[in-house]
């Protein structure tokens, strides 16, 4: 008589890290129009359905202190984007690049001084 052999929980949990990651990187695509975090939650529900994870196991994997953290710049963000700072800073680079290489200097030079602001560190 045989039996059939389990599919070992790895093979599983690959499959489901490589389609929920298809699906987060491939939404041009248009195959299941899904943004990243529910892609993200389908991928959660996939892993806990078929055995992979334990609802305890992935209650466990979340990081409380990095979801505040995400959270907190997202809000930055988006007031700075509703008070037009972000259109108020590319301007003030095009009026004072004249050259590409201007232009490139201008967007390092920003992007290094303010990327301590966006990363929740510091602003020297």
């Amino acid at each position: 008589m045989h039996s059939l052999n389990p599919i070992p929980k790895e093979i599983v949990a690959i499959a489901i890290f490589c389609v929920t990651y298809l699906l987060i990187s491939g939404r041009q695509l248009k195959l299941l129009p899904l943004n990243r975090p529910a892609a993200a939650l389908l991928g959660t529900v996939l892993m806990v359905a078929c055995g992979v994870l334990s609802p305890q196991q992935a209650y466990q994997a979340v990081d409380y202190d990095t979801l505040v953290l995400l959270l907190g710049m997202m809000l930055v963000s988006a007031y700075l984007f509703i008070s037009g700072f972000f259109d108020w800073a590319a301007d003030w680079i095009l009026r004072r690049a004249k050259t590409p290489q201007a232009l490139l200097g201008y967007v390092i030079f920003t992007s290094g001084r303010y990327r301590p602001c966006w990363s929740m560190t510091r602003c020297a």
